[in-house]
């Protein structure tokens, strides 16, 4: 196979996953990027050259990754998985005769830090900023604010992924033993319950107030337009109480799933 023949393949295949009704709207985004880096790099390449072996040709990839581009290791395992994938529909398509990656194996360096967290300070000041926040609006930021404090607390009460938390019907809360459905990653499910009272008035708040955003779909949190809140949408609110709580600025919403999982954190 030339490279020009692969990079042909290559482009079906990121039409597959634009169009796949089974991934998340992330993942196709992960998908397609991951697709588009090896694509520049087999673009690099003579169009009309065979390709001698397909397990040196990731081997390449891979060196590039580690010490031109000095990728992490998790970054450059999640690529090799998207690839995977790809040989993986080009092996069923009878497109190769045989899969690179049954002899090939990304092997890199993996790094060992400490998960990310919040200190309990930190915690205060933030959760601070979206009361102060709920107490200072009316009318329809009102309503924002209650579901901003629902959302933020679920993610320090629970450990839940933000993408949990937007997949998250109203069906799924159980108000007479305050558990919630939870559907993880690989459509897994788990009961979570909710063990603070205070948590569990600010949800029942939300799902009082819902209503008033005229919502389009059966999922528990909205956005101010009724329809499904995305992953980013979850994202910017963190973001803005991050920023008015004056909390480490490099922190994310997976910092308060790592703070929630710390044993020193979660006793104090």
């Amino acid at each position: 196979m030339t490279y020009q023949k692969l990079l042909f393949h290559l482009g079906h295949y990121q039409i597959q996953i634009t169009n796949a009704a089974d991934l998340s709207s992330y993942s196709r985004k992960s998908y397609t990027c991951d697709l588009r880096q090896f694509q520049k790099f087999l673009s690099s390449f003579p169009p009309n050259i065979e390709i001698d072996s397909f397990p040196q040709l990731l081997n390449s990839y891979l060196q590039r990754l580690m010490h031109a581009e000095r990728l992490k290791s998790s970054t450059i395992k999640r690529r090799f998985i998207t690839l995977h994938k790809f040989f993986n529909s080009l092996e069923a398509s009878c497109s190769i005769s045989d899969n690179p990656f049954r002899s090939f194996t990304c092997k890199t360096n993996r790094e060992y830090t400490l998960p990310k967290v919040l200190q309990k300070q930190e915690l205060i000041s933030l959760i601070s900023a979206v009361k102060k926040d709920l107490a200072n609006q009316n009318g329809y930021h009102a309503l924002i604010a209650a579901r901003n404090l629902a959302i933020i607390d679920l993610l320090i009460c629970t450990g839940m992924r933000i993408g949990e938390i937007s997949l998250l019907r109203l069906q799924d809360y159980q108000a007479s033993t305050n558990t919630l459905l939870i559907r993880g990653k690989g459509q897994k499910e788990r009961i979570l319950f909710i063990s603070s009272s205070e948590v569990v008035q600010e949800l029942s708040n939300w799902i009082r107030l819902r209503p008033l955003l005229n919502p389009h779909c059966n999922l528990l949190f909205i956005n101010k337009y009724g329809y499904a809140i995305s992953i980013y949408g979850i994202e910017n609110i963190f973001y803005k109480y991050r920023k008015l709580s004056n909390i480490t600025p490099e922190a994310t919403p997976h910092y308060l799933r790592h703070t929630f999982a710390s044993v020193d954190t979660f006793a104090a």
